[in-house]
């Protein structure tokens, strides 16, 4: 059974930025790196920059934040999705058969957290197709105001887990 962990972190801040909302695809990998068992891709400009993402981030009140208004929460849109070809990652090994995929974060992510866990029954696993889920609204909450009156960045933090059939561990 092959598991690969990826911490997925979106940021959100009340900043203006791009009218137009990216997308950063992020390929998770254990400790041999990415693998295209699972990709998540999330609105908003991925970071590092120049490397494969290992994060998004999202104005509040942007064409990233599903809602699109200044609320003090961003709302960013997530897919799940297994099986990929990556071009950007060499070790591109597919398909898999994936049987599971878990996520995990702290207790304030516990909505979130459910809502992804929710979306990968849309992938009909075990399943070795390349295959995405609907889009789903994962919200990010800014932390509130700091002592200078500008509204600090929220931030989320997410491990993802996937299981495959093929006996392999890493």
């Amino acid at each position: 059974m092959i598991r690969r962990t990826a911490g997925l972190l979106i940021a959100c801040a009340i900043l203006p930025c791009a009218a137009i909302a990216p997308a950063a695809t992020m390929v998770p990998g254990g400790k041999s790196g990415p693998d295209c068992i699972v990709e998540l891709s999330l609105a908003g400009l991925g970071f590092p920059s120049g490397k494969l993402p290992q994060g998004a981030t999202c104005y509040d009140g942007d064409a990233c934040d599903m809602d699109g208004v200044r609320n003090g929460v961003c709302a960013i849109s997530a897919s799940i999705c297994i099986n990929v070809q990556d071009p950007r990652v060499k070790k591109c090994k597919v398909p898999f058969t994936v049987s599971h995929i878990t996520f995990s974060g702290p207790k304030s992510a516990n909505l979130q957290v459910s809502q992804l866990q929710s979306a990968t029954s849309e992938l009909g696993m075990p399943s070795s197709a390349s295959n995405c889920t609907t889009a789903i609204g994962v919200t990010v909450p800014l932390r509130g105001i700091g002592k200078d009156g500008i509204p600090q960045p929220g931030k989320l933090k997410i491990e993802a887990k996937a299981k495959t059939q093929q006996g392999k561990t890493d």
